[in-house]
């Protein structure tokens, strides 16, 4: 059994396909009034998210969505160098970015690792695994596959905002 940790947003989208349809098991979560936002707003902007991700993914490739804005795990030890001297908004972003790392790679039936970092900020995923984190504002998200399956998997969010006419 994989612990899991209440205060992440545990939106592991484990996508069920049938056809063009993607079926989403989306998990509570717990909403900081301090964001502006409420719980119902939170979860399905998250939601959207992790099955806009889901239907795009090929199998066994797991996916978690976290909030930023929600407390999450602690960093493990060899990830706590990289934000040692980081903001307050640097820490959040990379705690919430490695936890869904380590909650993507249970989606995918993988034991969780560290996910380290270069000297670039690049992350250095656990031997044998591929991946990408990325995240906005309030979300951080993280892809993660078998390196045997996916050599190299990548994933970037942007806020969707009108483009300019040039």
């Amino acid at each position: 059994v994989i612990p899991t940790h209440a205060p992440c947003l545990r939106l592991i989208a484990r996508g069920l396909r049938s056809g063009n349809a993607v079926t989403m098991r989306p998990y509570p979560i717990a909403a900081n009034p301090a964001a502006g936002l409420d719980r119902s707003m939170k979860t399905e902007e998250q939601t959207s998210v992790a099955q806009a991700i889901r239907a795009m993914l090929p199998r066994g490739v797991g996916l978690a969505v976290c909030d930023i804005d929600v407390p999450q795990p602690p960093l493990w030890p060899e990830e706590e160098a990289a934000v040692r001297r980081a903001v307050p908004s640097r820490i959040r972003e990379f705690t919430a970015g490695r936890a869904a790392a380590r909650l993507a790679m249970t989606d995918v039936g993988l034991m969780p690792g560290a996910v380290t970092t270069t000297a670039a900020r690049a992350p250095v995923w656990p031997p044998g695994l591929s991946g990408s984190i990325t995240h906005t504002a309030r979300i951080a998200a993280a892809v993660v596959s078998r390196q045997a399956d996916w050599p190299a998997i990548g994933l970037d969010l942007e806020q969707a905002e009108p483009m300019s006419d040039d």
